[in-house]
């Protein structure tokens, strides 16, 4: 038997890998995403790819995780995210970009590999994360999150005379001030997307809260909302009625906290596909007001998500999606005291997704906004327009009109 030099099996070691894993200009294109080596913990691939491909991982034995970034977007799956293993999980570009992969768990080599996907719109069935399968997921984001922001945003606007976030937009009339025994209000809000997802939302909401005690107030919400979206030509329509209730308490004259629980049934057109989900929401948020000279500061710190229990329909398998949200901002209005004050507005959400599929995606954007607040009479006209990113390659711009009417 002959045997080799020590020297000689290692360098025999390092030309099996470099066969099966041949140095890639960086970054490659998906058709030279063909079984790459990802050897070791630390271990990057950077890809160009067309919105629908797809990367597949087949790990080695054991456990094994990844990180995917596509600019300020991170995608993960694996153990030391919440998951168990990568195995056999498709990483799909929701967005055409550059891909950043890294091997972040998992002692033994895994390999990955890049398809074309299922074309939106295609015949026969698609692959959960392709077509009409990320199309759902990312349509479902946007629907649930705009239906559950509004609600926020009315309820801020209900238990404090205006809306304290920056995020909002709509119409708001209310039957009496936020300091009366009881008050009754309905508000209209709306958001436009462009870019990697255009489309709209709508939500009207009605609510009636009454007070508890000193510096608590107790309500009910009924809203209903819809949402009409073009996801790489997968066409996704929501539409649905969310009830439940909302709280107030203050804390002094400076700071209060409001929340609410919103409970749905809301339905789901994907690709031609109809189907009902359950939903279930949660929001909270913090408030604070200043003075400064004549200058009034209004701060705020929330947090809100939701989850989505989505069954099989047709070709879309059953999914459970979440997704939470923190924000933070500051209204700086001018003049205090008088029936005029223009206003700027600073903010920034923090945003924690996961479809169900593709494992869990986090984006951050600010939000900048400006407007004006006239009182007159009985009533208070606020006028308001902001904008931001609300997915990675999707904008939104807002514009809101509130109008308080006390009596």
């Amino acid at each position: 038997m002959i045997r080799l030099p020590a020297a000689a099996t290692a360098a025999a070691a390092v030309l099996t890998v470099s066969l099966a894993s041949p140095v890639l200009a960086s970054p490659a294109t998906c058709a030279q995403i063909v079984g790459h080596q990802m050897p070791s913990i630390g271990s990057t691939l950077t890809v160009n790819l067309q919105a629908g491909e797809q990367v597949t991982v087949t790990a080695g034995s054991g456990s094994s995780a990844y990180s995917v970034e596509v600019g300020s977007t991170v995608a993960q799956c694996g153990f030391i995210y919440g998951g168990l293993s990568c195995a056999g999980h498709v990483f799909a570009a929701a967005v055409t970009g550059t891909y950043t992969f890294e091997k972040t768990g998992g002692v033994i080599a895994d390999t990955l590999t890049c398809s074309a996907g299922a074309a939106p719109g295609g015949g026969g069935a698609q692959t959960p994360s392709s077509g009409a399968g990320s199309a759902q997921g990312q349509g479902a984001t946007l629907a649930a999150g705009a239906s559950v922001n509004a609600v926020g945003g009315a309820v801020n606007s209900a238990l404090s005379g205006t809306s304290r976030t920056v995020t909002r937009n709509g119409l708001f009339f209310s039957t009496s001030g936020a300091d009366t025994v009881y008050n009754g209000w309905v508000s209209l809000q709306g958001r436009s997307y462009s870019g990697a997802i255009d489309g709209e939302s709508y939500e009207l909401s009605f609510g009636t809260d009454f007070e508890i005690g000193m510096g608590k107030r107790l309500g009910l919400i009924l809203s209903m909302g819809q949402s009409d979206l073009n996801i790489g030509g997968v066409i996704v329509e929501s539409d649905g009625v969310s009830f439940g209730p909302y709280v107030k308490m203050e804390f002094g004259d400076r700071y209060s906290v409001t929340g609410y629980a919103l409970f749905a049934q809301p339905d789901y057109t994907v690709g031609g596909t109809r189907y009902q989900a359950d939903r279930r929401a949660l929001g909270v948020t913090v408030n604070a007001d200043y003075m400064i000279g004549n200058t009034e500061i209004v701060s705020y710190l929330g947090l809100s998500g939701f989850t989505e229990d989505h069954p099989a329909a047709g070709a879309l398998v059953a999914r459970d999606i979440s997704s939470f949200t923190g924000s933070i901002g500051t209204r700086a209005s001018f003049n205090a005291g008088a029936p005029f004050r223009p206003y700027l507005s600073l903010g920034a959400d923090f945003m924690r997704f996961d479809d169900g599929i593709n494992g869990t995606i986090t984006h951050n954007t600010p939000r900048v906004g400006a407007g004006f607040i006239y009182d007159s009479g009985a009533g208070s006209l606020n006028m308001h327009i902001n904008g931001g990113e609300i997915l990675q390659g999707t904008d939104d711009v807002e514009v809101r009109v509130n109008y308080d009417l006390e009596f």
